[in-house]
């Protein structure tokens, strides 16, 4: 069996498709002798390829884009065929223009397309084909289009139509806000929202699960202050329309410090706190199903934000209210250096608060510091003599959690996240 390239020029194809593979087995007889199979078995077949879309479409980025397209077929674990699609000959595809091939009647073949890889992949067997990674060079990168694939097994007996479904390797998400429960004196203006833990490389065919820090982007797709204007209506509907962000799969099961989460950043004003400047209320969200952290490439999750009362405390909603102010000094609290923080084992950390009126009690909650920390080994404490702060060492590895309770007028709970060399 012979082998060859076609290298085709294509204009961009849709998103979310199927592409159809007709086989037409023609009559002719090779003639030259085959090894393994008789003369009369290998036919020309013709392979007509269509697109068809499904669902709805983001202008941002454009989900119909697509630039090239590899195509293999694979007899046995062995490439037969190996096409690359692109430009002007792909457009003559899609008008109706066969590719011919040279396949055996009755044998099962692998049929295997990934789309807008930007280059020619030349894989020397089938596990590597299967083991390929492809890698974003910064977090949005989708100027030839969204990365796609797809496989289909079939037994090629006569005149026959084979379905080849592409998938993107990335997770759509889609968020909208419900503000129709807030206080009448909160006012949520979105600002940004992005991507966080954001994976740098999927593969192609099989699961991807990032296992280090080393392969995230700390920030991954984000929309910025004009782009998240849809979920601020002008006319103060209480229900605002969708944004969407995209993302590697990234199936983590139950490590939540590599889960990929969602962040938003709020402008907030209230009768008693407001957000100045670049300091922003945050929710953060990490995504997951069925209680585990993993998001699946080719699915598309609809999150709606329902913000209650005064927006600072939210079910599932991770809220940093850190960065606002008090309005007539009714009160107010930092904490440092952060509500995240990651270290290494045998490392120190010092948290500390700070906040006025300076009679607020303030107390490190012993209820936490015993059952998140002590109790299962994950460090050790000392508190600071003044009571505002209180120094942990590192003693093993995983997640861990310091509540701190301000009293009145505060009258709130700040929790610090402790994750130990994720």
């Amino acid at each position: 069996m012979k082998s060859f390239n076609d290298r085709l020029r294509c204009r961009p194809l849709p998103a979310g498709r199927v592409v159809l593979l007709m086989l037409l087995l023609a009559s002719a007889c090779v003639r030259e002798p085959l090894p393994a199979h008789k003369e009369d078995e290998r036919k020309e077949a013709r392979l007509y390829i269509r697109t068809c879309v499904d669902g709805d479409k983001a202008l941002l980025p454009d989900e119909d884009k697509m630039t090239d397209l590899n195509l293999f077929i694979f007899n046995g674990g062995v490439i037969e065929q190996a096409l690359y699609i692109q430009g002007a000959r792909l457009q003559q595809i899609m008008a109706g223009e066969p590719v011919r091939l040279n396949l055996v009647s009755g044998c099962r073949y692998r049929f295997i397309a990934c789309a807008n890889m930007g280059y020619d992949l030349r894989p020397a067997t089938l596990e590597e084909l299967m083991r390929y990674r492809y890698y974003l060079a910064y977090p949005d990168e989708y100027g030839p289009g969204m990365v796609m694939s797809g496989i289909s097994d079939t037994q090629v007996d006569g005149d026959m139509s084979v379905h080849l479904s592409l998938r993107r390797l990335m997770a759509k998400v889609s968020i909208s806000i419900d503000r129709s429960r807030l206080y009448p004196d909160v006012t949520l203006q979105c600002r940004e929202l992005r991507i966080g833990n954001c994976p740098q490389w999927a593969t192609l065919f099989s699961q991807s699960a990032i296992r280090g820090q080393d392969d995230l982007f700390r920030s991954g797709f984000t929309l910025n202050r004009s782009q998240c204007a849809p979920l601020n209506p002008y006319d103060n509907s209480p229900v605002s329309e969708e944004v969407s962000l995209y993302v590697l799969e990234n199936l983590q099961g139950e490590v939540p410090a590599l889960g990929t989460y969602i962040e938003a950043r709020f402008d907030y004003q209230s009768d008693s706190l407001w957000s100045l400047g670049d300091n922003y209320l945050i929710y953060r969200f990490r995504l997951e199903e069925e209680g585990r952290w993993d998001i699946r490439r080719g699915c598309h999750a609809h999150i709606r934000i329902c913000p209650e009362g005064d927006g600072l405390g939210m079910d599932n909603w991770r809220v940093d209210r850190s960065a606002l102010e008090y309005r007539d000094d009714i009160g107010w609290y930092k904490v440092y250096p952060s509500d995240y923080i990651e270290w290494r084992l045998g490392e120190e950390v010092t948290i500390r608060a700070e906040y006025s009126p300076l009679k607020t009690p303030c107390t490190f909650r012993e209820e936490t510091l015993y059952t998140h920390g002590v109790e299962r080994g994950m460090y050790s404490f000392r508190l600071g003599g003044d009571g505002r702060s209180i120094t942990l060492k590192a003693l093993k590895k995983g997640s861990s959690m310091v509540d701190i309770d301000f009293g009145p007028p505060i009258n709130d709970t700040h929790w610090v996240l402790l994750v130990c060399e994720p």
